[in-house]
């Protein structure tokens, strides 16, 4: 599990959203790895899980290791059958200043990255597909 400062405000939101959530990160193996996906919660008959990153460092470093990690779930749920649909956590702040521009647009695009921005302050959620 993620040592994310923003991890409250993403369960938060969440719930705020009606979704129940598991009181522990999901837990998925493959190839003899082991990957722990941040929340994973239920609504409406659909699950969902959702890596969560600060973006604390450089936005290039953050966006490296959300991207890797991001892809890397997204194809062990895959492989794995798994009915579960897979989001990446954002602040709106690093979201409005990084992830509107076209280089990260197309890669969000092309890689069919499932977002879910929320407000540090307010806690509360968006989703982008």
């Amino acid at each position: 599990m993620a040592d994310d400062k923003v991890l409250p405000q993403v369960r938060e939101a969440l719930e705020k959203d009606g979704w129940t959530l598991k009181p522990k990160a999901f837990s998925l193996r493959d190839s003899g790895y082991q990957f722990w996906i941040d929340v994973d919660g239920e609504k409406d008959g659909q699950r969902i899980v959702v890596e969560v990153k600060s973006w604390i460092t450089t936005f290039t470093q953050d966006w490296y290791q959300a991207f890797g990690q991001y892809m890397t779930y997204a194809e062990a749920l895959k492989r794995k059958n798994k009915d579960i649909d897979l989001y990446l956590a954002v602040p709106e702040d690093i979201y409005n200043q990084h992830f509107k521009t076209s280089l990260i647009q197309n890669m969000v695009y092309q890689h069919k990255i499932k977002l879910l921005i929320f407000n540090n302050s307010n806690s509360v959620a968006a989703w982008k597909q």
